[in-house]
């Protein structure tokens, strides 16, 4: 271990010297910073031990941050119409980006503690070369990583001080640099840091909405969405009316950056605010509307998605008997964006999607009129997003084995704008089938087949969670419509789901998943009532519960194994022991499928319990047994007594009762309250 510290040491400093004595390019400069990275994430104790490497690290970083034009043009004081800083490729901004991000991730590695006197020191000595504007402008960028990581709000208090001042600088990128550092900051401490900076912050922020540089005023709004979205109501309404009357301004006349940013800061001010914008509802909406059916160019784009965002925002704010009369102009607008508008990487997508979503929530069965001209373009938008996202992930590789296919996900977990919007689709869909109930009952078919090919989506968990999570929802839609054979055609959609499931049940590694596509399984089986057979269950459901219980079992033994290593930073501890937890949880969540089995098939399930008992239940009942497998083993036993009763199980039932009655005077609480609790249903049903 001295051997590979050293080694490491040896590295960084060459690194270090090469940085600053080598006129070498820009990539080499980048590629030798996150050379130096990529060891500090690998052994994070390295720097932790060796302050003088750390900040060799962080002058790096700073004199990447540097590294801009001394001189402002015009692209950036007024960028063109239609211009996304997403999309700016401009070296200067790449610079500051790398640096900003550099230092986030310094110190999510290093630690927060450790990190913030190094790096206040540093900044410090930045903000007093007054030759140079650039070297303020790094300090400021970088001060706008460390509020994530500071749980005390009073410690941003010096932060506030030096940042606040230069909201007033002469120079515009030293205006912009402090509307960023207090916006980041603002969105990342939120609500503490409102409560008690926004009156120091937000009036200087509220008059740089009228500065002569259209890409400050642009920043001054953007710093001011991040603030008020994270505002009580009550830290809101004192500055509502000057900063909604510049906005609506900015809207009005200004170009396509400044207003973007001002309409998302409507839209932050309205929903924060609550009830208490209605009296600025009816002055809101024929500008908006404005905007919406006016701005149809291309380079409009992100600006008409950002109406949509705040037209439904600030009208769910106010509720449904507000937004009644506007209602159908909305929709038909929203509908004729989404037939005409829409390209394949378009802007407009998630806007669109997370807009029915609200309008959805607000107007519940009301929409139901609507629905028939909303969902075939919606639809057609979906498969269009759904295929895309596809060319992302691989959903099916039956070439690869389970652990192949695990790890390779595992590697493959991404989230991209494909996914992203993926993401809001699958969401839009979840609130109108459980919104609408049974009113949306004649989109079913279409959903499911829109839905199952992404239940085993590779590369994003999130995806994978969300359209279990659907499944169940879509029984019961059609459980409360008033479509004909019912009691025939839901237990074929468990029958399909609950496959559909179980195959990515067995390929899935990653236990928070695992877990919501049991619970699927678990509703789709209550929803369905007794719907499977002897040989189904004997065959297939009971081969596949012992085996996720058994799978589940050997990763954390793998872990256990993993913490005993002798060089298992704390960090990977933590870890390791959130990931045990998910996995108890996991089984958990087994105990309640063999519940839901249990009350719907009672009889026909005694070959599952004759195989929990012998590989679960007796172990439970050794002397060795952990607390876990105690508890776990009773949570099994419960589930059988309360639901199959005594006299199904009698050949095990006398070690049962033994065991039982041991654990009721158990001297840890947690097995003695489901012990008795079992105890209690058998003198129950008696």
């Amino acid at each position: 271990q001295v051997i590979v510290y050293n080694e490491q040491i040896l590295l960084i400093e060459i690194i270090y010297r090469f940085f600053f004595f080598f006129q070498a390019e820009d990539g080499i400069r980048d590629f030798c910073l996150s050379r130096g990275l990529g060891d500090v994430y690998k052994r994070q104790s390295l720097l932790r031990k060796d302050l003088e490497l750390l900040k060799q690290l962080i002058e790096m970083i700073f004199l990447r941050m540097l590294d801009v034009d001394d001189d402002i043009d015009d692209e950036w004081s007024r960028p063109p119409e239609g211009y996304s800083q997403d999309l700016d490729t401009d070296s200067d901004y790449a610079n500051v980006r790398f640096g900003m991000n550099t230092i986030d991730r310094l110190i999510a590695a290093i630690n927060y503690e450790i990190m913030l006197p190094i790096l206040s020191l540093m900044v410090q000595q930045m903000l007093q070369q007054g030759h140079d504007w650039r070297y303020k402008h790094a300090a400021l960028m970088a001060l706008s990583q460390v509020g994530e990581y500071v749980e005390n709000v009073d410690f941003i208090a010096p932060i506030v001080d030096v940042v606040t001042p230069f909201l007033l600088d002469q120079h515009p990128r030293l205006r912009y640099a402090a509307c960023h550092c207090l916006g980041q900051i603002g969105d990342d401490m939120q609500p503490k840091f409102q409560e008690k900076y926004n009156s120091k912050c937000v009036p200087p922020l509220v008059q740089l909405m009228t500065d002569a540089i259209p890409r400050v005023q642009s920043h001054a709004c953007a710093a001011l969405t991040n603030i008020f979205e994270g505002s009580p109501q009550d830290y809101v309404i004192p500055y509502m009316n000057e900063a909604l009357e510049k906005a609506f301004a900015l809207i009005k006349d200004s170009i396509s950056i400044v207003k973007e940013n001002a309409m998302s800061c409507i839209s932050a001010i309205s929903e924060s605010a609550k009830e208490a914008y209605i009296s600025y509802y009816d002055i809101s909406m024929p500008i908006l509307f404005n905007i919406l059916t006016t701005h149809d160019k291309k380079e409009y784009k992100q600006l008409r998605g950002q109406t949509i965002e705040c037209i439904t925002l600030m009208s769910y704010s106010v509720g449904i008997q507000h937004f009644a009369k506007y209602a159908k102009d909305v929709i038909q607008a929203m509908i004729l964006i989404q037939t005409n508008s829409v390209e394949e990487n378009d802007p407009l997508k998630s806007y669109l999607l997370s807009g029915w979503q609200r309008l959805c929530l607000l107007m519940g069965k009301e929409i139901v009129p609507y629905m028939e001209h909303i969902v075939p373009s919606l639809f057609k938008m979906a498969h269009g997003i759904f295929d895309q996202s596809q060319k992302v992930g691989i959903l099916d590789e039956p070439e690869l084995s389970k652990d192949e296919l695990a790890e390779k996900k595992e590697k493959e977990n991404v989230n991209t704008s494909a996914t992203e919007e993926a993401e809001v689709a699958l969401h839009m869909l979840s609130v109108f089938i459980d919104e609408l109930g049974g009113d949306y009952s004649q989109f079913i078919e279409q959903t499911v087949e829109l839905l199952l090919p992404m239940v085993n989506f590779s590369t994003n968990d999130e995806i994978r969670k969300t359209v279990a999570k659907c499944l169940p929802s879509l029984l019961r839609c059609f459980q409360k419509s008033n479509r004909d054979n019912k009691e025939i055609i839901i237990p074929q959609l468990a029958r399909e789901f609950n496959k559909v499931l179980w195959t990515a049940v067995s390929t899935e590694f990653e236990a928070g998943v695992i877990i919501g596509q049991l619970e699927a399984i678990k509703e789709n089986i209550e929803i369905a009532g007794r719907f499977l057979s002897q040989e189904e269950i004997n065959s297939y459901y009971t081969e596949k519960i012992i085996e996720v219980l058994k799978d589940s079992e050997k990763r954390k033994q793998e872990n256990e194994q993993f913490k005993q290593d002798d060089d298992v930073e704390d960090e990977e501890l933590q870890v390791i022991n959130s990931d045990n937890q998910k996995e108890d949880d996991l089984q958990e969540t087994v105990t309640e499928i063999c519940g839901a089995l249990f009350a719907t098939h009672k009889e026909l399930t005694l070959l599952l319990v004759k195989l929990l008992y012998e590989s679960f239940i007796q172990k439970s009942l050794q002397q060795d047994a952990t607390r876990h497998l105690i508890k776990f083993g009773l949570y099994i036993v419960s589930e059988i007594v309360e639901h199959l009763g005594v006299d199904l199980i009698g050949e095990i039932w006398p070690q049962i009762s033994q065991a039982l009655l041991k654990s009721a005077v158990h001297q840890y609480s947690e097995i003695r309250q489901p012990a008795v609790y079992t105890l209690s249903l058998i003198h129950i049903s008696e």
